[in-house]
């Protein structure tokens, strides 16, 4: 019981921390959670060491409208831009090509900037 209603609880709180941010221009809006700027480095930090994947590529460009946007709601962005290259996408990663096919799901089932990939 208490099981179930820590996981009612975490459901709850990931739904209700996550935002839409729309572009009045094009009319296009995204859901972004608090993590958005983390998911977003990991993503920015992913072109060269997923081997310039056009899935990565293409949603960076078709996402141009909202990146200033999610880059300033993390005052620390550069530093997370240099922690996952260092971490998340260093030599010593040996899980690189599994990182690469998780992050590229995500991108294709839509909305990454509203999940998790740790």
């Amino acid at each position: 019981m208490v099981r179930c209603l820590f996981f009612i609880i975490v459901i709850f709180s990931t739904q209700a921390s996550a935002k839409e941010i729309c572009d009045a221009n094009s009319g296009k809006c995204e859901k972004v959670s608090t993590g958005g700027a983390w998911m977003l480095s990991i993503i920015e930090t992913s072109v060269i060491p997923c081997g310039n994947h056009t899935v990565i590529t293409n949603w960076l460009a078709e996402h141009e409208w909202l990146l200033d946007t999610v880059r300033a709601e993390s005052t620390e962005y550069d530093y997370l831009l240099k922690m996952q290259k260092k971490s998340f996408w260093g030599a010593d990663n040996n899980g690189k090509d599994q990182q690469c096919s998780k992050l590229i799901t995500l991108i294709k089932n839509g909305n990454p900037l509203n999940s998790n990939l740790r």
